[in-house]
């Protein structure tokens, strides 16, 4: 009988697993979206974005914890192939250490080694670590030739290292490591989780980047909705596709760190991201005050965010809208610009064609001067938020929308 019941548990045994595995799905834990390459090779060394034998680390915050992950790297906008010969995760315990007995050699394919051709992404093999939500990993890649960084995010607020050789297994940098100040070749983790989880995606500009906020404490108003979540147990991933200069409309004519505009970017940014559900978006403020004064704009802001309810929709997510900031005091208001903005704000208030609106304005708008954010949450450039600001705006999105 023991042996006639032992042959049926090992016939069953790939079914179950099969079934546990049909049971979850990959989930954004972690994202970020790059800018553009900036317009020069020599602007690009400048700005320390040559890479030749060196290690870099770059440290990410993941919002969904679990015990498998998955790398996606990118070589966005880099017109030539870049080779990765070696590729680590692991836990962070502070600065550019390790967690002891976390490293994780990452493969593609089974292979340690990855060629990233030009503008393109590629997923590692599963990798097996445990991580809770709200741990912040290291992932560690070696850059054996010598490239010009692809997939650049340019305004990361995290620690990111760079030393000569191939470093990735190090415990620790040495103190005099070069600072990096963007993501690298790294564009999202993903981590599997049960098939009821899912991941939002807010999209945004500098707001949602998180400008202003402390460094290397996460800080953004995404973190600390990611916090909001967790505690409620929403099992939810939060993908910050944030860039900072980031237009809804148009390209940038000059800072190419600021990304294309969001309409053009959603498919990868957005609706790539793995187990999407929900979208957020937080988009205007710089096509209103970067720009001069154009009758015709406020119109075209709500063409493109009436497109992107509709596009979301169409994939199947829910999307969600914020109201526009004020601005009041930032080298580049206006009382025409404001004028703009209060219009827009109005129409996303009345706005049917969203699943739900968030009013940012309303909640960190100084009530006595609504042209300008409150004092208490004012970063001091007068359009940034702070962290105290950044919270509240974190607590202003609805849970119940994630439920």
């Amino acid at each position: 009988m023991k042996i006639r019941l032992l042959l049926v548990l090992v016939w069953l045994a790939p079914t179950l697993s099969g079934s546990v595995r049909a049971a979850t799905h990959w989930v954004g834990t972690w994202g970020t979206s790059p800018g553009l390459r900036l317009g020069s090779a020599a602007e690009m060394q400048k700005e320390g974005f040559l890479f030749h034998d060196e290690t870099l680390r770059q440290a990410v915050r993941i919002s969904l914890g679990g015990e498998e992950f998955r790398l996606c790297l990118s070589n966005a906008y880099n017109p030539e192939p870049v080779t990765l010969d070696a590729v680590h995760l692991a836990r962070r315990d502070r600065g550019s250490r390790l967690l002891p007995g976390s490293d994780r050699v990452v493969t593609f394919g089974g292979r340690t080694a990855i060629t990233l051709t030009p503008n393109a992404r590629v997923l590692s093999d599963p990798i097996l670590l445990t991580a809770p939500a709200g741990a912040e990993l290291l992932v560690s890649l070696h850059v054996a030739g010598r490239s010009f960084g692809g997939g650049v995010h340019y305004d990361t607020l995290q620690a990111v290292y760079a030393v000569r050789g191939d470093r990735t297994a190090a415990e620790i940098f040495p103190d005099d490591a070069r600072k990096v100040t963007g993501w690298v070749f790294l564009s999202g983790l993903s981590v599997r989780a049960p098939a009821r989880a899912s991941a939002i995606v807010l999209l945004g500009d500098s707001l949602t980047d998180g400008a202003c906020s402390t460094f290397d404490a996460n800080r953004r108003w995404p973190d600390q909705f990611a916090d909001r979540l967790n505690a409620a147990g929403r099992g939810r991933g939060v993908v910050n596709a944030g860039i900072s200069g980031n237009c809804l409309l148009t390209d940038p004519a000059r800072w190419l760190s600021d990304g294309e505009n969001a309409l053009a970017r959603l498919e990868r940014d957005v609706f790539a991201a793995p187990g999407v559900s929900a979208l957020l978006v937080l988009e205007g403020t710089n096509d209103i005050g970067t720009h001069a004064v154009d009758p015709a704009r406020v119109g075209a802001l709500i063409a493109a965010l009436q497109q992107i309810a509709a596009r979301g929709h169409e994939r199947g997510l829910k999307v969600y809208v914020g109201t526009l900031l004020p601005f009041s005091g930032a080298g580049y208001f206006s009382a025409e610009k404001e004028a703009q903005r209060q219009a827009l704000n109005a129409w996303i208030r009345a706005s049917t064609c969203f699943d739900g609106v968030v009013d940012f304005d309303q909640i960190i708008r100084d009530p006595t001067h609504p042209e300008r954010l409150r004092a208490e949450y004012d970063s001091g450039d007068h359009l940034h938020a702070n962290d105290a600001g950044y919270a509240a705006m974190a607590r202003a999105v609805p849970l119940d929308w994630f439920k």
